[in-house]
């Protein structure tokens, strides 16, 4: 796209709102790429991950996951500011797997000293600083530095040190990087995913769904759920904010994926008055389907995962209004759906036609924000 024509479309769109239901790292490249053209874009993200950075800190502190929430706040960054691209370059810092001569509390520290000489006068990053800064001179014995994102650290600081909710500590991050669009955890909760399988195990915590930190599953999940603990099935309960809940009724388009299918996609929907919301909302509603292979969706196949979607989406509703209007779709994986599913084909693969290229994903989407559609789901 030359300069022009991105300028035009930075201005068609700058009145969009956008809400994104994604996770992890798919949506990041798309999340780059759509910042070019529009800052008015709401990016939703699960909070129950119980690997990684945020596993070491929830074993100590009773806090949602942060780790998904710090990757998108960073990819949203404003490149283009040369102190918030700073900030988002050592955010996205994470210290050595391996403490070769005790070097990361030292290391913690020194990061520390420069993020607080990033500080340009901004109120959020001095007091993001100030909370770390605090929060790395009193880490409990037995914390385990080795592997820890940077960005991670300063999020938990804001909440424990600073006594603030997950949503007033990520805004203050997203000020401070000066972030172009939002981007909140879908609750601020101390819950983690669960799930049962077809051969009736039952697996507590987002690790074991995965196939990263754990051996892929060897039976398709049937049901998930959200957990108290990691220790035993006690079913927890969580719900959206209002004031969530009415920026997803008020969107004019809704994205779902791409994403881990069950953990981060369809866990977004397991808080009470998210499916609610989205059935209130008159805004086009789009699937985005994974390209790779995925181990969640063992088993199952893509209209499977799409009947499985629209069912959750639904919750039990009677409402006719659409829970999904159409399925994004790239041009070779069409065949993966009936001829009369709503699919809309675009050329949106890399070479390999295992992920999304993000320039192309990201126009796609916007082309979506005119135009009518009629929904078949």
């Amino acid at each position: 796209m030359s300069t022009a024509d991105m300028s035009k479309a930075t201005d068609r769109h700058q009145g969009a709102r956008i809400v994104l239901f994604s996770g992890g790292t798919a949506m990041n490249p798309t999340a780059r790429q759509l910042k070019q053209y529009t800052a008015q874009t709401l990016h939703l993200l699960p909070p129950f991950d119980s690997g990684g950075s945020s596993a070491e800190l929830r074993r100590h502190w009773p806090i949602a996951a942060v780790g998904d929430l710090r990757s998108r706040l960073i990819a949203l960054a404003d490149d283009t500011h040369p102190t918030a691209h700073l900030r988002a370059q050592l955010l996205d810092q994470r210290l050595p797997e391996s403490d070769l001569g005790h070097a990361l509390p030292s290391l913690l520290k020194t990061w520390a000293d420069e993020a607080l000489a990033l500080n340009d006068g901004d109120p959020d990053w001095t007091w993001l600083c100030v909370q770390l800064r605090t929060f790395v001179r009193s880490l409990p014995p037995g914390f385990e530095l080795a592997g820890a994102s940077f960005g991670n650290l300063i999020l938990a600081a804001g909440l424990i040190v600073g006594h603030e909710d997950l949503p007033t500590v990520s805004e203050r991050l997203a000020h401070a990087l000066h972030a172009r669009g939002q981007a909140h955890a879908i609750v601020d909760a101390n819950l983690h995913l669960a799930a049962r399988l077809a051969n009736g195990q039952c697996l507590i915590g987002q690790h074991q769904l995965t196939g990263k930190e754990r051996s892929p599953i060897s039976s398709p999940i049937v049901e998930t759920w959200l957990n108290q603990g990691l220790d035993n099935i006690q079913p927890g309960q969580c719900e959206i904010s209002a004031t969530l809940a009415t920026v997803i009724r008020r969107a004019d388009l809704i994205v779902y994926g791409p994403g881990s299918f069950h953990s981060s996609l369809m866990a977004q929907f397991l808080p009470t008055g998210v499916c609610a919301a989205i059935t209130a909302s008159r805004a086009h509603k789009v699937y985005v389907p994974n390209l790779g292979h995925d181990p969640e969706l063992l088993g199952c196949s893509p209209d499977d995962a799409l009947h499985m979607l629209t069912s959750r989406l639904r919750d039990g509703s009677a409402s006719n209004t659409p829970a999904i209007d159409s399925i994004l779709v790239d041009t070779a994986r069409r065949g993966d759906f009936p001829c009369d599913a709503p699919c809309i084909n675009a050329a949106l693969a890399t070479a390999d036609g295992k992920t999304h290229d993000p320039t192309q994903l990201a126009q796609a989407l916007l082309e979506l924000l005119s135009g009518p559609f009629t929904s078949r789901l």
